[in-house]
């Protein structure tokens, strides 16, 4: 019985390992993606931002970042950051998406920091920690 449960034990960390950590995301990159919002899904089990941005050829490419969950960023209080709400984000907002972006090269971002057109953080260090790379 001991031996099962430690199977069980495994295969459960490397399956939420997988979705949540390396096995998605390249945790060696962080890069700031600019573009304008698309789509807002403030829902569980992760919020989600699609924005549509250019690339160095001047193409629309449309990306997505995740977030934590609806309900954790609602009940996060930041001092000098907005709360977290259905209409935090809207449709033609501009804004800079940082994160760790997709393993496979696909335009998806495990989202690190947001920040608005106007220079409000609403989630994140002050200052984008792809600037470190």
């Amino acid at each position: 019985m001991k031996r099962v449960a430690f199977v069980l034990a495994v295969f459960a960390f490397f399956t939420l390992n997988a979705h949540h950590g390396a096995g998605v995301y390249d945790t060696t990159a962080v890069i700031d993606v600019t573009g304008t919002v698309t789509e807002f899904q403030f829902r569980n089990p992760h919020v989600l931002i699609f924005i549509d941005a250019e690339n160095e050829a001047g193409q629309s490419v449309n990306w997505s970042g995740e977030l934590t969950s609806r309900n954790r960023l609602a009940r996060q209080i930041q001092e000098n950051r907005p709360q977290w709400t259905n209409d935090i984000l809207e449709p033609g907002d501009t804004i800079t998406l940082t994160g760790n972006p997709a393993g496979n090269g696909s335009p998806f971002l495990r989202l690190i920091r947001v920040e608005t057109s106007d220079g409000t953080v609403l989630i994140g260090p002050d200052q984008s920690p792809a600037e470190e790379y």
